[in-house]
């Protein structure tokens, strides 16, 4: 059958129109540029709130269908056309080109609240420690994507470059910073 490539988020809010999506690389959705975290608001103008909505749509349709797709990301709207492919004729995986690193994890004994942000500690050497990050700093926003959890820094990072430079707004002592940081080649441990 049909594959878009696109699983549902788990920061899914039930309540709100549109779907939000984790994208599957190197699938249609990707191809056609969606990203980790993009919510989907119409297939073909009709509307996609439920994960049901999305489904109904691509198990009816044919392998090579162009389908218009309306989305939102970071609030802003978007569109772009996708033409379906099989599930095994995604040629790439997350192994497939470089990804960017800058630096930070989860800083769980900082970050203990519910508020939008995440503090972080800083890896030794990395983009975040030349840009002038600290442990314990808290991210709100990378580039155009806002942070209210550390999977908001993964999603954006799944799509960053090495050598990409990366605008972070961050806190520290309760004063509001902005930094560049250069992006890294993530290396597997």
């Amino acid at each position: 059958g049909a594959f878009l490539g696109v699983d549902e988020d788990s920061d899914e809010k039930e309540d709100q129109p549109g779907l939000v999506v984790n994208v599957v690389r190197g699938s249609a959705a990707d191809r056609a540029g969606l990203r980790d975290n993009d919510k989907i608001m119409k297939i073909n103008d009709t509307p996609t709130n439920k994960w049901s909505d999305l489904s109904k749509f691509v198990n009816t349709a044919k392998v090579g269908d162009k389908i218009q797709i309306a989305y939102e990301r970071y609030g802003k709207a978007g569109s772009t056309e996708a033409t379906l492919s099989k599930r095994n004729e995604v040629k790439c995986d997350t192994k497939c080109e470089p990804k960017g690193f800058l630096g930070v994890s989860d800083d769980e004994e900082e970050d203990e609240n519910d508020e939008p942000g995440v503090a972080v500690r800083i890896t030794k050497e990395s983009g975040a420690e030349k840009a002038g990050l600290q442990n314990g700093d808290v991210i709100f926003q990378l580039g155009d994507a806002p942070i209210a959890d550390f999977e908001d820094i993964s999603d954006y990072m799944a799509y960053a470059k090495p050598g990409e430079k990366v605008k972070v707004i961050y806190e520290r002592n309760g004063k509001r910073n902005t930094a560049e940081a250069t992006l890294t080649e993530q290396k597997n441990t």
